[in-house]
């Protein structure tokens, strides 16, 4: 009888050490898989804030080509300029149609000025820029644009 007790005991220690050798297994690749999980999580929170930057650096050049455009222009006066945290936000524009026509027309002839320099299309400008041999980032600064606007340029061109 005690020997019948005795394997019978045995049996369940080898199947208790199974499972806690099974259990430890899933629990490490629980493990692996949540370190994959956090890896992935800093590579995108990277790819954004590399994105964001670039928005950023981007939203800073317009700002400072519309103020060299107001400059030469006058449209805005120095006195009248107000930081942007400043100007109180308001959902509807209180600017008349007149006054926005009146701007627009006096943009109109700055804006001509520039198209008549570049008279290849801002793509074609990128794929020739491209195949003299130039990187991403030396054609973005040559043609005031971002990194990724010249990437999707040369994606969509190879699709």
């Amino acid at each position: 009888m005690s020997g019948v007790l005795l394997t019978f005991l045995f049996i369940l220690q080898f199947v208790s050490f199974f499972l806690i050798a099974l259990l430890f297994t899933r629990l490490s690749n629980a493990k692996e898989i949540e370190k994959q999980h956090e890896e992935f999580m800093k590579e995108m929170d990277d790819a954004v804030s590399a994105y964001l930057f670039e928005i950023k650096d981007e939203n800073n050049r317009l700002i400072e080509e519309l103020a060299i455009t107001n400059e030469t222009n006058h449209f805005i006066k120095k006195e009248e300029k107000t930081p942007i945290d400043e100007i109180p936000f308001s959902p509807r524009s209180t600017v008349s149609k007149s006054a926005v026509a009146k701007l627009y027309q006096q943009a109109s002839p700055v804006k001509e000025t520039v198209e008549s320099k570049n008279e290849l299309t801002p793509q074609n400008q990128v794929l020739a820029l491209s195949n003299a041999g130039k990187s991403i980032e030396e054609i973005a600064k040559e043609l005031g644009k971002g990194k990724t606007e010249i990437e999707l340029m040369l994606k969509f061109h190879h699709e």
